[in-house]
């Protein structure tokens, strides 16, 4: 099995939502937050796989048109075990992977074309997409290295994007591919990629939207206080909600384009001519 296949075994099946919204500024804890909140998961929805370079949906191969939002993600551990999902594990905090691994005799463990062993316990990642065209839910999950690039690509982007617009912003991204190089061959493989299309916020629904953008004053030549400005407005802070990821959908009732940072933002700085 190459590095970028998934998994081709069974699956949890998918769980109905339970959990209520109770603020219409509440702030649904999610994977992109500093600290993920301890959270029990399983597919919700359509199973998504990433072969060769090839998406599907469910078994089908996906629509070129397909733009999903990213509602949520997660980093857990899973054991498989001649091509069975043994157990999985993803409340936080996550357990030790070596001590899992060590409580298992190596002869035991499957190996790999390179004659290697493998463990069974490994890092899996896993992403919550909504279709706001039609609001069908899907799910991928894979434990590859390429999973992994594309898990920590997204939740840095989402962490800054969060601290210049709020929140309530979510990411519209594009399921295709990225190359990566190996070690193993001079012509890198296809790992999975969410590419980024647009930034979204949600409104209606117990959601509110974001503030528009405003520009950093600019200082004057020769230095010299910057033009005043008037405070923002105070607000009580939101109480923070545990909702499913299911309820997080429902609640996506309308989304506005969220504008993308500029450069100024970026830097926290503007040229004053």
């Amino acid at each position: 099995m190459n590095d970028e296949e998934d998994h081709d075994k069974k699956q949890p099946p998918a769980i109905p939502p339970t959990t209520q919204l109770t603020s219409v500024n509440e702030h649904i804890p999610d994977g992109f937050d500093e600290e993920e909140p301890q959270k029990q998961r399983t597919v919700i929805g359509s199973f998504v796989k990433f072969v060769e370079g090839e998406w599907s949906i469910g078994g089908v191969p996906l629509d070129p048109n397909y733009r999903p939002i990213v509602i949520d993600i997660d980093h857990g551990l899973q054991h498989w075990k001649d091509g069975e999902l043994v157990d999985e594990r993803f409340e936080k905090p996550l357990e030790d992977i070596d001590e899992l691994n060590k409580q298992i005799p190596q002869e035991q463990w499957e190996i790999f074309p390179s004659g290697q062993r493998k463990p069974p316990w490994t890092h899996a990642y896993k992403f919550y997409l909504l279709d706001d065209v039609h609001g069908g839910r899907a799910t991928y999950i894979a434990n590859t290295v390429g999973a992994m690039i594309a898990y920590a690509d997204l939740k840095d982007r989402m962490k800054w994007i969060r601290r210049l617009r709020g929140a309530n912003t979510w990411d519209r991204v594009q399921l295709t591919w990225a190359p990566m190089p190996t070690k193993h061959s001079p012509h890198p493989k296809k790992r999975p990629d969410l590419k980024h299309v647009e930034y979204v916020t949600i409104t209606g629904g117990g959601f509110t939207p974001l503030p528009p953008t405003s520009t950093p004053p600019s200082l004057p030549l020769g230095g010299g206080a910057a033009p005043p400005t008037s405070a923002p407005p105070t607000s009580t802070p939101p109480q923070t909600a545990r909702v499913s990821v299911a309820q997080s959908a429902q609640a996506m009732s309308r989304l506005q384009r969220v504008e993308e940072p500029s450069l100024s933002e970026d830097l926290n700085d503007t040229i004053p001519w």
